[in-house]
């Protein structure tokens, strides 16, 4: 945002548009979640664990915010760090990293190897 603050807002036919008051989102984007999504989610953890990430990546690819093959429910696809104001995102796997820019964007794909959590 202009002032330096951030909010996550989400997008859902069911819950709107919905505003954050800060930069973190995990699975569930409308809270409270049912007690079995949570049990499979694990979705105030995440939250929880992501707020106190702050911007530490390393920390996001790790459990509990890195999700591997091994275990039940959804996997972690990617993480990503979006910067607006710069016009950049960086996308993160365990390993490797692919920024791309607005104002230079490259077409490309990626494979990647969906692992365990390191």
């Amino acid at each position: 945002m202009p002032d330096g603050t951030a909010e996550v807002r989400g997008a859902s036919p069911r819950i709107g548009l919905p505003r954050r008051p800060d930069a973190c989102a995990a699975n569930h984007q409308h809270l409270p979640v049912i007690d079995e999504q949570e049990r499979a989610m694990r979705t105030q953890e995440r939250l929880r664990a992501i707020r106190a990430a702050g911007t530490d990546v390393a920390a996001m690819l790790k459990p509990p915010l890195y999700r591997s093959v091994e275990e039940q429910g959804s996997r972690t696809l990617y993480t990503a760090h979006y910067r607006p104001t710069e016009g950049l995102v960086t996308y993160y796997w365990p390993g490797e990293s692919w920024q791309q820019s607005f104002g230079d964007f490259t077409p490309g794909s990626r494979t990647v190897t969906l692992g365990r959590a390191s």
